[in-house]
């Protein structure tokens, strides 16, 4: 009997641990959530809070490119882009953004939350893997994101740390700097700089550290990233990551078929681009 009462303690313990390796970021999957989380006497000049934003803050208007519906067909996507080298695939991605027809909140509190966080002094930016300059007709996909932002009731530019520069440059990947701009940080594309290497070099350009980062992210491999470089960096500053997703309650209805075509289409435009030719 005491042979059984240990080993299921045993597994019990190892479960836990597994669950634990699995996601140790809380879980928000609203704007009120992220504002539970965050703790109201931490809120103070010493608090850095970083809002991702694609499929965080806000996410295309075609559904295809909800968060929710991606994590649903997620293999599908896979199998049809598999062969795509990185130059294509992040073709795609920006493609599928619909650059023309802006974006929508994901919750529409967010804007209320952002201001409620200002107001309190914190520094409030953004940062995201979003690519900073040209794509097909857009000139500045730093500016669009801005202003798309702005008439979605969103602002960074007086709420963010002051940069020294504008370009942070990597000593190991100096061959694409990621960029600052009005408030938001761009690493310049989803295969460079992690957001663990970004936050640092944000940290190397200001003169008052923060003692509490705060970091809302859809993907986990940002949090952890972010998490990793900042113990290295200062374990004295405390980070908080918030595994943030969408509401399958906000989410339209929409078929494997209709998703997939949506997809494809980006996907061939990927494959006959010329600035994605030999890259």
């Amino acid at each position: 009997m005491l042979k059984v009462l240990i080993f299921c303690c045993l597994l019990l313990n190892i479960t836990a641990h597994h669950a634990k390796e699995e996601n140790p970021f809380p879980v928000a999957t609203s704007a009120a959530e992220v504002a539970h989380i965050i703790q109201k006497n931490d809120i103070n000049e010493n608090t850095w809070i970083i809002f991702d934003i694609h499929h965080t803050l806000a996410q295309p208007l075609h559904p295809a490119g909800h968060a929710i519906h991606l994590r649903t067909h997620k293999k599908h996507l896979k199998k049809a882009m598999k062969g795509l080298t990185k130059s294509q695939i992040e073709y795609v991605l920006n493609s599928a953004v619909g650059h023309k027809n802006g974006l929508t909140l994901t919750d529409a509190v967010f804007p209320k939350l952002i201001q409620n966080l200002q107001k309190k002094n914190a520094y409030v930016w953004a940062l995201t893997t979003s690519r900073a300059n040209q794509f097909k007709q857009v000139k500045s996909l730093k500016e669009w994101t801005v202003e798309t932002l702005k008439k979605l009731g969103i602002s960074f530019e007086k709420s963010a740390p002051k940069l020294h520069y504008s370009h942070l440059i990597h000593p190991d990947k100096y061959y694409d700097p990621a960029i600052g701009h009005k408030g938001i940080v761009f690493t310049n594309g989803e295969y460079g700089l992690t957001k663990g290497e970004v936050l640092v070099l944000v940290l190397n350009e200001v003169s008052e550290k923060p003692h509490i980062v705060y970091m809302v992210d859809d993907k986990k491999l940002n949090l952890q990233s972010t998490a990793d470089e900042l113990k290295k960096y200062d374990p004295n500053i405390r980070f908080v990551g918030i595994l943030f997703k969408t509401s399958t309650t906000s989410a339209p209805n929409l078929s494997l078929k209709s998703f997939m075509a949506y997809w494809q289409d980006h996907i061939q435009a990927a494959k006959e681009a010329r600035e994605c030719v030999n890259k």
